[in-house]
């Protein structure tokens, strides 16, 4: 059965301007699930707001926990952390709005030091609103353009299921994440191997545009947020998607892949008889769980894939 994108009305957060509870992973658990991963290279950007009063002390912590520095705004790719101002960003006079990028790191050392990051922000104060996103960038090495074809072709099946991961701002058309549908014929110029530049292509859920500058494939939809629960997730399933690309993904604008597909392309998951789900290691059993709790936490429990009785009660 298709996931058909639930229409039940749903009421919108307010932005969120408070200190939230950040799910504390262990770094045992990190290193337990940044070893399901490919050793591939994944930068991240956190756009966020710091209180004012607190920013300098924000920087000096930061710089405390991992080699990080503030500097003017660019898209230049360093071997540090950086903060950059963000002006594409909304929030009252209280507030800096900044973007935290990464360097390029492998995905056990990239969550021991967003984990440091995001304990950080959280202790001063730190928040995100509406306005703000949360991007992750996958190398791109070995993408012919007809892989990057695939990316885009998987992207599209896959958008209603990944819809229902996300809160209503981050659904359909928004403004920052545009469904890459539109897009799907015009994104890559197999001639030259190149993706085409500007804001109507940059603009989408797959933003193929930061393959010319960085050679990476930058993952644009997640909302704002700087917990490391939501991070961690976002992060590995991301990159389970890429790598998914690397195989043939058949063009079908028409078809919306359930999420219990997606997780069985990706390789979390098999099915059994009874059609539910059976993760293919115990860590995967963990993120299957947590992506049904996404799904569920935002009104989409009836679309959220069915897990194996053994799983779902463990």
């Amino acid at each position: 059965m298709h996931c058909v994108f639930c229409r039940r009305r749903h009421v919108a957060k307010t932005p969120t301007q408070s200190k939230r509870k950040i799910d504390q992973m262990n770094n045992e658990k990190l290193e337990q699930i940044a070893s399901t991963m490919l050793p591939r290279q994944i930068g991240i950007e956190l756009e966020l707001l710091i209180p004012k009063p607190t920013f300098d002390e924000v920087v000096t912590a930061l710089q405390s926990v991992v080699e990080f520095k503030e500097e003017r705004y660019n898209h230049i790719t360093k071997t540090w952390w950086k903060l950059v101002p963000d002006h594409s960003l909304h929030a009252s006079s209280a507030w800096r709005v900044c973007e935290i990028v990464s360097p390029p790191l492998l995905p056990n050392e990239l969550f021991k030091q967003t984990k440091l990051i995001c304990e950080v922000l959280e202790r001063f104060g730190a928040s995100v609103n509406q306005s703000c996103g949360f991007h992750v960038h996958h190398d791109g090495v070995k993408f012919t353009p007809k892989r990057l074809q695939y990316a885009v072709n998987l992207i599209v099946k896959s958008e209603q299921a990944i819809d229902c991961m996300m809160p209503k701002s981050r659904r359909g058309d928004s403004r920052w994440c545009k469904s890459n549908k539109e897009v799907l014929n015009s994104s890559i110029n197999h001639d030259l191997g190149l993706v085409r530049e500007g804001d109507h292509y940059r603009y989408r859920r797959l933003n193929l545009t930061s393959f010319l500058r960085h050679g990476t494939l930058e993952y644009r939809q997640h909302a704002g947020t700087i917990e490391l629960e939501k991070i961690v997730l976002w992060v590995a399933f991301t990159q389970a998607l890429t790598m998914r690309s690397r195989l043939k993904v058949t063009q079908n604008a028409d078809y919306q892949n359930p999420m219990h597909n997606v997780l069985i392309q990706i390789k979390w998951a098999t099915c059994n008889r009874d059609g539910a789900l059976i993760p293919v290691s115990e860590i995967h059993a963990d993120l299957c769980k947590r992506v049904v709790d996404r799904m569920t936490h935002f009104g989409f429990a009836e679309e959220a894939p069915r897990l194996a009785p053994h799983v779902a009660e463990a």
